[in-house]
């Protein structure tokens, strides 16, 4: 991507100070369409990695975890070089920044430009959606597993299992009636 976009406040004889004076090149453009779409992508991975958290399927969930760890690490790829191209234009590295340069900067260009951006978003919104849900029911199945294991390995807080003479079962730190009584 070409980093040199546009200076914030440059302005060409004639032309108002804070003017822009060189359109936005396609390359930047191009990223931010690829970056949205890369953020849809990642949301269908997700929805991949969902279906196969229902299922049970862990070898499914393993292969979908190495994929995303890939797609992370381009999505990590198009904010860099956005943010990048963002401050050599003398804006802010953020959304505000961004918002800025839409207003600004953008040009004939800023219809499409924000059209990218604002699709950047929802899919970045949804992706968040979709992994903190995929994320609550891993939780939820390792909170399941360790209640489990807690139980087998006879940590839960019915460990201290006694038996009475005459072979009745008596859990110390429980108190309480004999479920026999009436």
């Amino acid at each position: 991507m070409t980093v040199g976009l546009l200076q914030r406040g440059a302005s060409a004889p004639g032309m108002p100070s804070g003017s822009v004076t060189r359109p936005v090149p396609a390359s930047f453009a191009d990223e931010l369409a690829a970056e949205a779409l890369a953020f849809e992508s990642f949301s269908a991975l997700l929805d991949t990695e969902h279906e196969a958290l229902l299922a049970g399927d862990l070898e499914a969930v393993v292969r979908i975890a190495a994929s995303k760890a890939e797609r992370v690490v381009q999505l990590s790829g198009f904010a860099e070089r956005r943010l990048a191209a963002l401050r050599a234009a003398g804006f802010d590295a953020n959304r505000k920044g961004m918002a800025e340069f839409l207003l600004i900067a953008a040009g004939p260009r800023a219809t499409d430009l924000s059209a990218s951006w604002k699709s950047l978003l929802e899919f970045a919104a949804h992706a968040q959606t979709l992994n903190d849900r995929n994320g609550a029911m891993i939780q939820a199945r390792m909170a399941f597993n360790q209640a489990a294991l807690a139980a087998l390995r006879g940590t839960s807080r019915f460990a201290d299992v006694a038996y009475g003479p005459d072979g009745t079962t008596r859990l110390s730190g429980v108190t309480g009636r004999d479920l026999g009584e009436a």
